[in-house]
C-alpha cells in the first residue's frame, strides 16, 4: 500500500513534488548543518531534447514568475524566517503504538519569538487528536520541543501538522504517514 497512489496525475504529482522539497527544505534549514538553502536548477534546466529534464516546472507563468500555487503554498511555510520542522520521516507506523514527535523550531530574525505551536493528528473525516505547546527562541535561535503521543487505532492515513503564526500568518509543517 503505498503513501501515496492519488499521485496519479500531473497535478497530483505536482503536489507532491512541492510537499517532499518542503520537507527536505526544513530539514536543511532546521538542522543548521548547511550555509544556505538554495532550489536547485530553479530556472536554469529545462530540455525538451536528449537528455531530457524539466526541473523548472515550479512556474505557471514563467514570465511574470508565478509559482505553481501548491509549490508556492508549501515553501512559503519552509523558508518562514521563523519556521519548524517536525522531526518524523516514518511513512508507516504501528496502530496504538507510543511515540514522541520532536519539533525543531528556528528563529532566523533578530527579534525574540513566543508563542504556541499547535500539534494536530487528522484523518479525513474523523475529530483530529490536539496538543498545545508553549515556546520561545531566542533571534537567530534553534529550539526542540517535543510531545508524547499515542498513534491512532483506527488504521489509515492520516496526517501531522505543527502550526505556529509568524507576522500573523500560519506556518506549518506536515506530515503524512499510514497507520497499520
Amino acid at each position: 500500500d503505498s503513501l501515496f497512489p492519488e499521485a496519479n496525475t500531473s497535478g497530483k504529482r505536482l503536489e507532491l513534488y512541492a510537499k517532499l522539497i518542503a520537507m527536505k527544505t526544513e530539514y536543511w534549514r532546521a538542522h543548521r548543518l548547511a550555509a544556505g538553502v538554495l532550489h536547485f536548477c530553479d530556472l536554469s534546466y529545462s530540455r525538451s531534447r536528449a537528455p531530457l529534464g524539466q526541473t523548472s516546472d515550479n512556474f505557471i507563468d514563467i514570465k511574470n514568475l508565478i509559482f505553481e500555487p501548491n509549490y508556492y503554498k508549501a515553501m512559503k511555510s519552509a523558508f518562514s524566517p521563523v519556521g519548524l520542522m517536525i522531526d518524523f520521516f516514518k511513512n508507516k507506523v504501528i496502530a496504538g503504538e507510543e511515540f514522541n514527535i520532536p519539533v525543531i523550531m528556528i528563529n532566523d530574525t533578530y527579534t525574540k519569538w513566543s508563542g504556541s505551536i499547535n500539534l494536530m493528528i487528522a484523518k479525513e473525516g474523523k475529530a483530529p487528536m490536539k496538543k498545545t505547546i508553549n515556546a520561545n527562541i531566542e533571534p537567530l535561535g534553534k529550539e526542540t520541543y517535543s510531545s508524547d503521543w499515542k498513534f491512532p487505532a483506527e488504521k489509515g492515513k492520516y496526517q501531522l501538522t505543527a502550526e505556529i503564526t509568524y507576522n500573523g500568518e500560519s506556518v506549518k509543517s506536515i506530515r503524512e504517514f499510514i497507520v497499520e
